[in-house]
């Protein structure tokens, strides 16, 4: 590939990326940062999906209680 692109110029080309590349911003992307980026959006998501059960579960609990109030 050297030969052709120092003969020819640029070439074109394209690779496959684990689909955790897209959270990718700058640096070097690696296994070992792969691993810090997955570990890192794990615990965001847990704590996203436990906020969000929290909210839920305090919204029904009003409801409840509304429903409660009118009877």
């Amino acid at each position: 590939m050297m030969k052709e692109i120092l003969r020819n110029g640029p070439i074109n080309g394209d690779f496959q990326a684990p689909s955790m590349f897209s959270l990718y911003k700058e640096g070097i992307f690696s296994e070992k940062g792969l691993i810090g980026l997955k570990n890192k959006h794990e615990k965001s998501l847990i704590e996203l999906f436990e906020t969000t059960e929290n909210q839920a579960a305090s919204e029904e609990s009003e409801d409840t209680e509304a429903e409660t109030d009118s009877d």
